[in-house]
């Protein structure tokens, strides 16, 4: 089950998958040189947005064991415990066993986020949030835990922060802050960024991801737009694939942790590496 209320079952079966170019390539070298032994799920239900969504299939990131990046791992084919997402507007890049630094703006620094320990998820310390410059620590003291998902469209704050939030978007706006309310563009244009801001890798740092008016609000059908950071969550806070775009991630199993890098994702081009190199080497697009 997804956080946002999706999900599916299925009948567990083994398989040997590789990755390569989509087309003119003798198979049986993909297979021998990429091949990992993995679980495949045949789908048996779906609920939610996926019941009626045209997937021809899932490939999970998860930290299970039985993911493909986990087989890839366990069979050598790629030397790191990695993956990364650099999501665009359309389309994106996906790295096995690590990131493509050519998809990083010129000088961008790459900020870093520990984990938080034992998660099944991958789950980051928020320590606080602000709208343009107001920090709304003052009236939220507690760390919350926020998740890191590409599968959930949208994004959702965390339940004990969603008050003072409100309070302050509303001090800051003069409006009133409702995930149902269609807003015009030219209100929105003119609203504060909002910044997250993790606990960083050392003591008394932080990772902060910014998110412009374009990136917590998106626009509907009509030309108008709705609040794609949520302020009603259905199990946790979540930093969705809506928050993502144009920045490199880098979910990190080995160290346990997240690495967020300031990127042109539509920067991309067609997977072209031989099969016989090594699957860390290639990128899936």
């Amino acid at each position: 089950m997804y956080v946002d209320g999706s999900g599916w079952t299925a009948a567990m079966v083994n398989d040997i998958g590789y990755i390569g170019q989509m087309s003119k390539e003798p198979s049986e070298e993909a297979m021998l040189h990429n091949g990992a032994r993995f679980h495949v799920a045949t789908q048996v239900t779906a609920a939610g947005a996926l019941a009626n969504g045209p997937e021809s299939g899932v490939i999970g990131f998860s930290k299970a064991p039985t993911t493909f990046l986990a087989a890839l791992v366990a069979d050598q084919k790629i030397s790191r415990n990695a993956f990364s997402l650099c999501l665009a507007a359309q389309g994106g890049t996906i790295v096995l066993g690590g990131s493509d630094q050519n998809l990083h703006l010129p000088s961008a620094t790459t900020a870093v986020s520990p984990m938080v320990p034992k998660a099944n998820k991958y789950a980051l310390s928020l320590v606080d949030i602000r709208i343009g410059p107001q920090s709304i620590s003052s009236v939220w003291f507690p760390t919350s835990t926020v998740l890191v998902d590409s599968g959930s469209t949208l994004s959702y704050l965390p339940p004990g922060v969603v008050v003072s939030f409100v309070q302050a978007f509303k001090q800051a706006t003069g409006v009133d802050y409702v995930d149902s309310t269609l807003y015009s563009r030219d209100k929105v244009l003119a609203w504060p960024t909002i910044t997250l801001e993790f606990a960083g890798s050392a003591p008394e740092t932080k990772v902060t991801l910014e998110l412009p008016p374009t990136k917590y609000m998106y626009e509907t059908s009509s030309g108008q737009f709705i609040p794609g950071l949520r302020t009603r969550t259905p199990t946790a806070g979540v930093v969705g694939a809506n928050a993502m775009v144009d920045i490199d991630i880098l979910f990190d199993l080995d160290r346990n942790e997240i690495a967020f890098t300031p990127a042109n994702c539509s920067h991309t081009s067609a997977t072209s590496k031989t099969p016989d190199q090594p699957v860390d080497k290639l990128k899936l697009e």
